[in-house]
């Protein structure tokens, strides 16, 4: 319980600086019952999350109790979209309502989203010309949170040996994106997830050939994931044992780019309307002037490094894991990891060599995670866009998981240890959640 404590008063200082205290709270004791309620509030969902997975060893399979999370997250997300006034203040961040627009108006073209929008837009129409006509706000609220509902059940159902589902489910950004979000988001986390948990973990997830194809749809549905999709190319060819194979397999990525491409839109032009999304030499909009944000060349959608290695910009970064995703739970999963990295003293794994293929995708997984968070350029501002590092924060809170469960492994009761390390990480979530979710945050 003293670890439990700890790790949640760590989370809370963490989180404390970006509150978003409200404006009519001002002078020195006006703004302690704000921070009272969320402290309290925060202790009761610690509390209720880690009484689920305590209720849940009284179960001969862990998955009852925890599918509780998913389906209580998809019941307040429904209230949410009927308008309970109780709910009308979770927080939103990003272009609340560009994705309503684009339904709306099937003119409209967003290169980023090429496929994943067509998609949308199918089912959209489909809806409203044979189930029954719905606001494309309700639509997106109501879908994206079905999208995240079935994934979280599908990943607390297949991997119950392992703290990644989770952690995944009850991380700040996930429970955000569960909730109704207004955005596009909540469509493509799940895909993004399951791409990158085939890279960190030792498990096979999919077949080579879907890994192959996927590797190819991702960028269309999302052109943000395609360092995910390069990593999982790296690590899909750490499976095949001859260079004909590999060849064939990229061959095949690249027909189904081309395929998903044309289903989305049109291959020819593709590459002028997706540069006309990317916002390329974008400065800050929530910026002054006089800022050092900006893009580094006119045709770059990354920021100029006078920006991007400040500490301006570092303490963005701090902003964006403390809140976003718990940044003391990733730290804590990998200071446990460290107790064996020095007995290990080495990458050599199963007789594998010291770096291979699969290691290299890792390094590329992570390495590309952390570049996009350094550099890449919100235009919105740090706040309004921290949902746009979702891929990033996700990566990095897979791979700190997946070192834990191996870390686990090698112990006397690995189910034990993961249940104790759920405990711990529904306490290091909740401050951080409740900031994110119900209070708000700022930078």
């Amino acid at each position: 319980m003293a670890y439990c404590g700890g790790i949640f008063a760590a989370s809370s200082l963490s989180v404390l600086p970006f509150l978003n205290l409200p404006d009519e709270l001002v002078g020195r004791w006006a703004s302690v019952p704000f921070f009272m309620s969320w402290i309290l509030f925060s202790l009761f969902l610690a509390s209720g999350t880690s009484w689920i997975v305590a209720f849940s060893q009284k179960f001969e399979t862990r998955l009852k109790p925890l599918l509780l999370v998913p389906m209580g997250l998809l019941a307040i997300a429904l209230m949410r979209t009927l308008g309970l006034p109780s709910l009308d203040r979770f927080q939103v961040y990003g272009d609340a309502g560009r994705l309503q627009n684009y339904l709306s108006d099937s003119k409209l073209e967003f290169g980023r989203w090429l496929l994943g929008l067509t998609v949308l837009r199918e089912l959209f129409i489909g809806v409203n010309s044979f189930v029954v006509e719905v606001d494309p706000k309700v639509f997106i609220q109501v879908a994206g949170a079905l999208c995240m509902c079935g994934w979280s059940t599908w990943q607390l159902m297949r991997h119950e040996s392992s703290v990644l589902p989770w952690i995944i489910s009850i991380s700040p950004m996930w429970i955000l994106f569960s909730l109704g979000y207004d955005e596009y988001y909540p469509f493509i986390t799940g895909l993004l997830l399951l791409a990158s948990w085939q890279v960190v973990s030792s498990e096979t997830l999919f077949r080579l050939n879907s890994a192959y194809i996927i590797i190819g749809v991702l960028p269309v549905m999302y052109i943000g994931a395609l360092p995910i999709s390069l990593a999982l190319l790296l690590h899909t060819w750490s499976r095949e044992h001859k260079v004909s194979d590999r060849f064939r397999g990229l061959v095949l990525s690249i027909i189904t780019t081309v395929i998903a491409i044309e289903i989305g839109g049109e291959f020819l032009g593709y590459a002028t309307s997706l540069s006309e999304t990317m916002n390329l030499g974008g400065t800050f909009l929530e910026k002054s002037p006089s800022s050092k944000a900006a893009a580094a060349s006119p045709r770059s959608f990354l920021a100029h490094p006078s920006y991007a290695l400040s500490l301006e910009h570092l303490i963005d970064i701090w902003f964006w894991l403390s809140c976003g995703i718990g940044l003391i739970v990733i730290v804590a999963a990998l200071t446990f990891r460290s107790g064996t990295v020095q007995r290990d003293n080495s990458w050599r794994s199963e007789g594998r060599p010291r770096l291979g293929l699969n290691q290299l995708s890792i390094f590329a997984l992570v390495g590309l995670a952390i570049f996009y968070l350094v550099f890449m350029l919100p235009l919105l501002g740090p706040t309004r866009d921290i949902d746009l590092y979702f891929a990033s924060m996700f990566v990095l809170l897979l791979f700190a998981g997946s070192r834990f469960d191996r870390y686990a492994e090698k112990l006397e009761n690995p189910s034990l240890e993961r249940l104790r390390f759920m405990q711990l990480a529904a306490f290091g979530f909740a401050p951080a959640t409740m900031a994110l979710v119900v209070f708000g945050v700022s930078r």
